[in-house]
């Protein structure tokens, strides 16, 4: 049945959804959810509907990690434990739109630890952008007063968007797990920490548990952010990625704070003039460093199945050849490289 949805639909969905969390996580802490509470709640929610899917279309049997526990497990310490505490603790200290453009920046932030664990140095192109970005989510955090400096929860969000970039690299690694299997044994691994943390955080006064009347009251926006957000999202997203690619489906991590900054607005919020233009220099970066990247490695195959290393070698060298010439020509760019 997913073969019949287009590919770029399960990513699309995935940001929309995501683009909305940012300000119904907002919402619920101001209804007495704490995010260290609501993060243990989301995911006990969301594991036991990953856990039943998987029975009920896979198999039991499917919910073994079959010599791949280590593995799994410290991909889910990043995506299912850095990610949300960052995220949403850092949240509860920022503004929905300008968590949301930290976010976003994840493609950059993957690249870099590629760069850390692989060896796979940045082009010329890739660092431009990675300072565009930077100079435009700091135009957003601080509107437009670089002297105030990024706040804490912007830097709490930046870390979360580390431990994501780190569980989406992991994820190329095992192309034998389905992605909703891949989802669910990294999630079932997480589930006993963030559970102990919240308990932890209860106990000692830093965070209180809420009430079953405050949960009754919320429960739209409970399984918007555990069903919704996490079952649904991280799914289709996993689904998208193994049909896109990771660097065409990346593209589409763009329009995350688009979609939040919009929501914002609707509610009432009324941006500077320097968070619009933030918000358009991150979005431009990602989408300028995708377009003049994703179609290299494809080429690049290509190349060597047909002729193989030397000519392999010869085409890297085109490559560098024309990011260099545009990189030094005085004459400026053509926009999204349309003559």
């Amino acid at each position: 049945m997913t073969q019949r949805v287009p590919a770029p639909g399960f990513v699309l969905l995935s940001v929309l959804i995501w683009g909305g969390m940012f300000s119904v996580s907002h919402h619920l802490y101001g209804a007495g959810i704490d995010a260290v509470n609501m993060t243990a709640i989301r995911y006990l929610i969301c594991v036991a509907a990953l856990v039943i899917l998987v029975v009920a279309i896979e198999g039991r049997d499917k919910l073994r990690y079959d010599g791949m526990f280590r593995q799994l497990a410290s991909l889910g310490m990043f995506g299912f434990v850095v990610f949300p505490f960052g995220t949403f603790i850092g949240l509860a200290h920022s503004d929905p739109a300008h968590a949301a453009v930290v976010a976003a920046m994840v493609p950059l932030i993957t690249t870099f630890i590629r760069w850390l664990r692989d060896g796979v140095r940045p082009s010329m192109v890739m660092f431009a952008a990675v300072g565009v970005a930077l100079v435009g989510a700091s135009l957003v955090v601080t509107r437009g007063n670089f002297g105030s400096g990024w706040g804490y929860g912007e830097g709490l969000v930046f870390l979360g968007s580390v431990g994501w970039a780190v569980y989406t690299l992991g994820g190329s690694s095992h192309p034998e797990l389905s992605p909703l299997r891949y989802t669910a044994l990294t999630s079932l691994t997480a589930l006993p920490v963030l559970v102990a943390v919240a308990a932890v955080a209860d106990l000692g006064g830093a965070a209180q548990l809420p009430s079953a009347g405050v949960l009754a009251d919320q429960w739209v926006g409970l399984l918007y952010v555990s069903f919704v957000s996490v079952v649904v999202a991280i799914v289709s997203w996993n689904t998208g990625v193994r049909r896109l690619g990771a660097p065409n489906a990346a593209l589409f991590m763009n329009f995350v704070p688009i979609v939040a900054l919009g929501i914002s607005i609707a509610a009432g919020y009324q941006p500077v003039a320097e968070e619009y233009v933030g918000t358009v220099l991150v979005v431009a970066a990602l989408i300028g460093v995708n377009l003049a990247t994703r179609d290299i490695p494809a080429r690049a195959a290509s190349v060597h199945r047909r002729w193989g290393r030397r000519a392999l070698a010869q085409e890297c060298l085109v490559h560098a050849h024309v990011f260099e010439r545009r990189l030094l020509s005085e004459r400026p760019m053509p926009a999204f490289g349309v003559a």
